[in-house]
């Protein structure tokens, strides 16, 4: 009797332990891998002011070529314009040359409030980490970046605003073309996709800095300027 006890109760055991087996959801698969972030320019260089203690938040700047730095930056970059995370915008008063002499101002809320957000609406398809930097060894170049935080910054440098004011050549991804009597718009059609997209947001990026400069502000001293 004892043992048919032991048998019925082992039975009950077996059925309540299945009945739990048949209501457990299902293991669920195992996740694929994370979709991969959009990859982070590497920021070269950035323009400081001692007139303010905020980070700077976007520029464009002329390196000048030599094939290697100076002992003294400030003769070795010039800013085009700098914008710093307070509203504080820095330009230079020779947009073609570039660097000294400089004037200051603080940009207004609105006009502040607008840079960033064109600056936040930089969504460009992506480009070849190739393309992100377009010039010849040794050469003179533009820079122009920005960093809202610690995802979303972009740089790009590039020659070609230089080189092209000569009217008889014309840049694309492998280097300076001479004209030599040729058309330059069907040169300028050779260019590939992917070159276009960098010259489109390299673009676009100098309109939203220059459409940023007020029509005046105070003279500073140059020497106020470093670079980190």
């Amino acid at each position: 009797m004892r043992s048919h006890s032991v048998r019925s109760r082992c039975f009950l055991l077996l059925v309540y332990t299945a009945a739990l087996c048949g209501c457990r959801k299902p293991a669920a698969a195992p996740a694929g891998p994370a979709p991969k972030s959009p990859p982070i320019a590497e920021i070269s260089r950035r323009p400081t002011c001692a007139l303010t203690a905020a980070r700077p938040l976007a520029w464009k700047y002329l390196e000048n070529g030599s094939g290697r730095e100076t002992t003294q930056p400030r003769e070795f970059y010039s800013l085009h314009i700098g914008v710093f995370d307070d509203g504080t915008i820095i330009w230079s008063q020779s947009p073609k040359r570039l660097g000294a002499p400089y004037l200051m101002a603080k940009l207004t809320p609105d006009a502040f409030k607008t840079l960033k957000s064109a600056l936040a609406d930089d969504v460009s398809p992506p480009l070849p980490d190739d393309i992100f930097r377009s010039f010849g060894p040794d050469s003179s170049l533009l820079v122009i970046g920005y960093e809202l935080d610690h995802r979303r910054r972009m740089e790009l440098a590039s020659w070609h605003e230089g080189v092209e004011n000569n009217s008889q050549v014309v840049v694309s991804q492998d280097g300076i073309e001479l004209l030599e009597g040729r058309d330059r718009n069907a040169a300028l059609a050779r260019r590939s996709p992917a070159y276009r997209r960098f010259l489109d947001r390299w673009q676009r990026l100098t309109l939203v800095l220059e459409r940023a400069v007020p029509p005046t502000g105070d003279t500073i001293d140059p020497t106020q300027i470093s670079w980190k």
